[in-house]
This record gives structure tokens, sequence and C-alpha cells, in this order.
């Protein structure tokens, strides 16, 4: 799955949503990608207008004017100057966006904005719409206060998207549940958000890294924390430094992350884990034993989608690198087996793409480069199999000093005969 797949994905179901949904909000995962989302809506949004608001002023008594000034240089239909009674421009907004059958309002970069006046002014704007007109949230943070706001109206339909695409790890919308939440993303430089709140502040390298370690393990031992991370202390300085740490990590998290029981620790039960590894690893089983090509398909997309960078890039203690070598191989194999089916079902130029990927990934694997070069040859594209070829022997003359295997050598011959001959 591309990011621009999943961005279609949030397009295509804003677009089937029912009328009566008067806030939709993106998942924050998808915001890295914000520019796309609007120029899909742009390009893709049911017939209807589309207002794109940059919040270039964040302070309440601007935000008003400058929300104003869009409508009316977007869709022509509010005249300045701005009444001076919040109700009354409440009022005014509403009636230009509801002039059109549909409309939707992109209220962008909405965590930069006062988040008191922002919530209202969302609020009280939606209960003025009509049906067929939408405001859409997009934000780099979850708006945990309007989302608690949301889920106590009465009358105002909300949704958050996209629904189904492995980014959405919790979709706080439908939540019913007090457990607290943890989402934690370790494909990149490591992130949490608890409760919907993403953790700014470690205070420190270690809690973050022993953190880390905990969630990916979910259930270890004394003896192998202590080898990990303290290997030339004595066993009760050891213990100290992780009684230490473990103590910071429940005050930086506001509750306990563990529980002890004969002999292990574990992730403490009232914890709802959402992690982005399990869900990557998850992807690639139900890949192997899928019952149908597209199956399997649908299912590495969604591993490759979820592998957005290396586990933990920033961190480089010994444990965190050799995971990160482990799910590295995983991501390579997932772009190679999906380039196969890929291949297989006729959809030839997605299957380059992923052999010319899964070789730029595990640029030693040999039998990479020979599929890309395989496929090159049968799209008619000799030159290309060749120039890999050359680009793969001076990589493992550089990295490894051997020359390719004589099945590669071969290949390229075999090519760069038929080329002579063509």
């Amino acid at each position: 799955m591309t990011n621009l797949h999943a961005l279609s994905l949030s397009t295509a179901q804003l677009n089937t949503l029912a009328d009566e949904h008067k806030v939709v909000i993106l998942h924050p995962a998808d915001y890295t990608n914000h520019r796309r989302v609007v120029r899909d809506l742009f390009n893709f949004h049911e017939a209807g207008a589309v207002v794109q608001f940059l919040p270039i002023h964040a302070e309440p008594a601007r935000m008003f004017q400058h929300l104003h000034q869009c409508l009316h240089e977007q869709l022509g239909t509010l005249e300045p100057p701005l009444p001076p009674h919040r109700e009354t421009r409440v009022e005014l907004l509403a009636t230009a966006i509801n002039h059109y059958p549909r409309c939707l309002l992109v209220l962008d970069g909405y965590d930069l904005l006062h988040a008191p006046t922002a919530d209202q002014l969302v609020l009280t704007l939606a209960e003025h719409l009509q049906p067929g007109r939408r405001l859409l949230l997009l934000g780099r943070q979850h708006p945990i206060t309007l989302i608690h706001a949301l889920q106590r109206h009465q009358r105002l339909r909300a949704q958050m998207l996209p629904t189904n695409a492995p980014t959405l790890l919790v979709n706080y919308l439908a939540r019913e549940t007090s457990r607290p939440v943890l989402e934690v993303r370790a494909l990149g430089p490591g992130q949490l958000l608890i409760n919907g709140r993403t953790l700014t502040q470690w205070d420190g390298v270690l809690p973050k890294a022993l953190f880390f370690f905990l969630i990916d393990r979910a259930m270890t031992t004394r003896d192998e924390i202590f080898s990990t991370f303290w290997p030339e202390l004595q066993k009760r300085e050891a213990t100290n430094v992780f009684h230490v740490t473990k103590r910071k990590i429940s005050e930086i998290l506001g509750m306990d992350l563990t529980t002890y029981a004969s002999g292990f620790y574990r992730l403490a039960d009232e914890i709802e884990l959402y992690y982005d590894v399990v869900s990557f690893q998850e992807a690639m089983q139900s890949a192997a034993v899928a019952d149908t090509a597209e199956e399997a398909i649908q299912y590495y997309e969604q591993a490759i989608y979820l592998y957005r960078t290396p586990y933990l890039n920033a961190l480089n203690a010994e444990w965190a690198v050799e995971r990160r070598k482990e799910l590295h191989a995983l991501y390579g194999e997932a772009l190679h087996n999906l380039g196969h089916l890929y291949q297989d079902t006729g959809r030839m130029d997605h299957a380059l793409g992923c052999f010319l990927r899964a070789k730029d990934t595990l640029p030693q694997r040999e039998d990479l480069a020979r599929d890309a070069m395989h496929l090159f040859q049968l799209l008619g594209q000799a030159s290309q199999a060749l120039a890999l070829y050359h680009q793969l022997a001076a990589h493992l003359q550089q990295h490894l000093n051997v020359a390719p295997s004589p099945e590669t050598t071969a290949l390229a011959r075999h090519i760069q005969h038929l080329l002579d001959n063509s």
C-alpha cells in the first residue's frame, strides 16, 4: 500500500460518508502527507466546493478574520467586513458554506489553533451546517478535547478517517472504554502517544530505550534486561539503576507499564496497546498464509505501508540494531514477495517498482537484483537491466570485495547477447 493509495482511501471513504456526518477528523498518522490529502480532495472530492483554511494566525482574535477571508477568496460568497459578534460570525460562515449543495471546509494544521476557540468554532459551526456540508480537520495531534466534546454531543455525527488503513491504530471517536491507551510507533525514531497525546519529553535516552525494549519484548526476565542494558554492572547495581529507570518511566506515562509475576515482566493488563511493529509482523504472517493472491497482496501492501522508516533509527544500542536488521530484512522480503505477486497478476510496472525497492533495501541480495533484471528484460529494457548488473557488481566489490555470482553474471551475459542481436 503506497502513501497515495492510503490517501485515496481516505478520499474515497470521505465521499461515501452519510451526509449527516458534519465533522471528519483525518488520523494524525496521515498528517505527514496532508498536502496530498488536500490535493486528492480538490481533484477527487464529489461534486461540490472545497475550501482550504491554513491557520497562519493561531491567535483567537484573528482566526475568525482569516477564516472569513479564506471563504471570501475561495467561494466568493462572503463580503467584508467581519461582524463584531461571534455568534453572528458563525452564522455568516455557515450561510456561506450552506450556499453550496455540497461543501467541504478543510481546517489544516488544526493543532496550531487555540484549542478552546477552535473547538467551540467547530461545534457551533457544525450545528449550523446543512446535510452534505462538513468540516475536515487535519493536524499533527489528536484533537482530544474536541473528540471528547463530540462524544458527548447528542446531535452531531463525527467520523475519523481512514477507518481501514493500517495507520489508523486507534479510532478515539469510537472508543467506549476508559482503559489507558498507548500508541507506540517504533518504525521510525520512536513515537509514543498516551491517550492520544504525543509524549515529547522522555527525560533522557535510557527511559526511552528501556520503554521500547519492554514494549518490543512484551514479556522478559530481569536477567535479560540486565544483560542487555548493564552487562558491566554487578547485579545489585544493575537492580538499582533498573528500578530507578522503571520508576521514571511510570512517572512519564502516569501509569505502571509492567507487572512482575513468575519471574517475568509483562505489560500491565489494564493498558490497551497498539504497536506498529506487531501490526507489521501480523500483516507479514497473514500474507504468508493467505488463500488468494489478492488477499496476500493486500497484506503485503499493509506491511509495506506500516514500515515507514527503519526501527528506532536514532538508537544505536546493540539490541536495537539487531532488531532493526531483522525488521529491515522482513521489509525487503515483503517488497520482493509483493513484486512476484504483482508480476503473476500482470501488474508489471508495480512489480518492477517493488523489485527495485527490495534491491535498494537489501543491496547485497543478488536474487533481488536478478528478479529486477529479468523483468527489465521482459519489458524490453535490456540496457536498464545491464546498468543494474554493473551497479550490483560495484556494490559487491566495494562492500564485500567479491564479484557477482556465476548465475547473476550468466544472466547479464544473456541479456547483453540479446541486446547485441536485437
